[in-house]
């Protein structure tokens, strides 16, 4: 994804766009988090057994589960970034016109600068609570769901991370949402293989929270 500085202090108009779309987001959270609970709660399972990958045969420990967590994190930058410039490269051809950043958030962001307080709660809720939001959702149910109904494990995976892609459409602007789909899918699908291998949701969250923190270091020292 695009990358630029974020600026150093906040324009009038930028707080209320960046306050609107944290508010939002957590809401988001919230509501992600309550879905599943209630999801749980209707099947009779438990949280504890989503994060240890419900019916895996042998899940890992806590310490192989934060090793794998940060090779695969390694491993998937530039997969991940791959995947989004050919993307790009396809889409730019097309005609259409780059924007600065590829993710409305990062826009906001770039926008408002360290001094707005919503600068640090949606960076914040970026790197803690939507990895656990995001990988509940989509790894701990959708993907369970999909492998446990019979469809088998690799299909369970690419259908959860199209859908996980397709859902964040909406932040991808004009001109970056091929590059943002193909890095999201991508992304989904090496997370969706990592919690599959260690059996343990702890290992996608982890490389979840490292991807999105490593975008917003980059963009903060561009």
């Amino acid at each position: 994804l695009a990358m630029a500085a974020l600026a150093g202090d906040a324009p009038p108009d930028a707080a209320p766009t960046l306050r609107s779309m944290s508010l939002q987001g957590l809401g988001a959270r919230a509501g992600q988090l309550a879905a599943v609970a209630a999801a749980l709660a209707l099947a009779g399972s438990r949280v504890t057994s989503v994060a240890r990958g419900g019916a895996h045969p042998r899940p890992c420990g806590t310490a192989e589960a934060l090793l794998q967590a940060a090779a695969w994190a390694i491993l998937l930058w530039p997969v991940a970034q791959g995947s989004g410039a050919l993307a790009g490269a396809a889409e730019t051809l097309s005609g259409a016109a780059r924007p600065a950043l590829g993710h409305a958030t990062l826009e906001a962001l770039s926008a408002s600068g360290t001094s707005d307080p919503w600068w640090w709660v949606t960076v914040a809720s970026a790197v803690a609570l939507a990895p656990v939001a995001e990988e509940l959702v989509y790894r701990g149910a959708l993907q369970r769901a999909l492998a446990s109904s019979g469809l088998g494990d690799r299909a369970a995976i690419g259908t959860t991370s199209a859908i996980f892609a397709a859902m964040h459409l909406p932040v991808l602007p004009e001109g970056a949402r091929w590059s943002g789909l193909a890095t999201l899918f991508a992304l989904s699908v090496g997370w969706g293989l990592l919690y599959r291998r260690t059996g343990r949701l702890l290992a996608p969250v982890l490389a979840h929270a490292a991807f999105n923190a490593a975008n917003l270091a980059i963009a903060s020292a561009a």
